[in-house]
Formats: structure tokens, C-alpha cells, sequence
């Protein structure tokens, strides 16, 4: 198992306990999602002795309501180094940024009820990294957010003599 398994593992207990789950509780919410994991084999992924694969890994940061990136990436964003690789490691934040980039993502127009979907499925993620302390994080997908939403010419708030003003880039 890689440095990324690993840290599934012990992600996915910590969510879980976070959560006040037991693993039967976690083993019964799979089942109605309709991804039935028995509770000895949950028990061996936690133990870091069984591999996930990404219907699992789907499936288990559904059951726990977290992004799949919570359970592979480190709770916090400031660690100075993360092993997503035996070969490649790179900057907690890197390793946040590079999970949350969506730049490559095709560029496709969305009516405003998709919009809204899309704002309130990135709310809750924004959300979920504000909970864990995610600050660096937050900041990068919190730019993205609005600047998909206002595009480039977007509004910001600047400090003028201890106050907030609008102004525009």
C-alpha cells in the first residue's frame, strides 16, 4: 500500500469517529447507497490492510458527507510535505491546490439551476475545509468560487483606513 492508501486510512477512521459513526453505522449507510461494504473488510481498510478502489472511495466520502479529497489528502492544508507517491511528494497547500484545480475541466455553459447546484455544492465544500481548518486551502477555492460566479471582473473588498470598500478589478 502507497503513501496515499495510508493516509485513506487513517483519514477515513478519523472522519468516521469526527462523525460519531460506528462501522456498522458507516457499513449500513453503504448499503443504501447501494455500495455494500461489510464491516470486517471497513475494519481492514481503517487497519491500512485492505485497498480502496474509486467506486469504494466515492462511496465512502458520500456515506461520511466529505469530498473524496478529505479522505486522501492531509486535514491540514499546512504540512510542509505529503507523499502522494512513492516518487512525488509535494507542499500540503500544493497537494490541496493541485486536488481542487479545476482549470482543465471543460468549459461548459450552465443554466442558472445548474449554477446554483454548482454554488451550493462548492459552499459545502468551502464549508467542509472552514471546519477542518483548511485556511490556505479555503482561500484558493474561495477565489475560484467567485470568480466563476462574477468572472473576471469580479468585486473584492480593499482595506481603506480600517474600513472595507468595494472595489472593482
Amino acid at each position: 500500500m502507497g503513501p496515499t492508501g495510508r493516509r485513506l486510512a487513517e483519514r477515513l477512521r478519523a472522519v468516521r469517529q469526527q462523525r460519531g459513526l460506528t462501522l456498522a453505522q458507516l457499513e449500513s449507510s453503504l448499503a443504501q447507497l447501494g455500495r455494500p461494504i461489510q464491516l470486517s473488510t471497513l475494519s481492514k481498510i481503517e487497519k491500512g490492510q485492505r485497498l480502496v478502489n474509486v467506486d469504494d472511495l466515492m462511496a465512502l466520502s458520500l456515506a461520511l458527507d466529505v469530498p473524496p479529497n478529505l479522505l486522501l489528502l492531509p486535514a491540514n492544508a499546512a504540512v510542509e510535505q505529503v507523499q502522494l507517491t512513492q516518487g512525488r511528494s509535494m507542499s500540503g497547500s500544493e497537494a490541496w491546490r493541485y486536488a481542487t484545480d479545476t482549470s482543465q475541466v471543460a468549459n461548459v455553459e450552465f443554466d442558472r439551476e445548474n449554477k446554483k447546484k454548482q454554488f451550493e455544492a462548492n459552499l459545502e465544500v468551502l464549508k467542509e475545509l472552514a471546519r477542518h481548518g483548511h485556511l490556505d486551502t479555503l482561500n484558493v477555492n474561495l477565489d475560484r468560487v467567485v470568480n466563476e460566479l462574477l468572472g473576471p471582473e469580479r468585486t473584492r473588498a480593499v482595506p481603506s483606513d480600517g474600513d472595507s470598500t468595494m472595489e472593482t478589478d
